[in-house]
């Protein structure tokens, strides 16, 4: 996929699933009907940290869709709707993930 079809996939994804979020790791591949390259844990959390506020969602599933509807809801209930780009998402040392976002 080039750029344009990228872009087009990841917002037809937020706009059919009622997402706020906009979903920015460009270039690397990502299908949201896929698994995500993770293993030995099925009840991972997401982590959004944002200022004074931290948040952690229930990551239900285990695709990529799966992934950007918890970052979507974290950035959601951090009530931080500036920085609702999904940049990266982080791998902690426990195995939960950390959503790292910007604007």
């Amino acid at each position: 996929m080039n750029f344009d079809q990228e872009y087009d996939y990841f917002y037809d994804f937020a706009d059919n699933n009622g997402l706020y979020a906009r979903f920015s790791m460009y270039g690397e591949g990502i299908r949201f009907e896929d698994e995500l390259p993770l293993r030995d844990r099925d009840n991972r959390k997401m982590i959004y940290r944002c200022g004074d506020v931290e948040v952690a969602v229930a990551v239900k599933g285990k695709t990529w869709g799966d992934l950007y509807i918890a970052a979507n809801s974290a950035i959601m209930l951090s009530g931080n709707l500036d920085h609702c780009y999904i940049e990266d998402i982080q791998i902690l040392e426990g195995g939960d993930l950390e959503l790292v976002t910007g604007s």
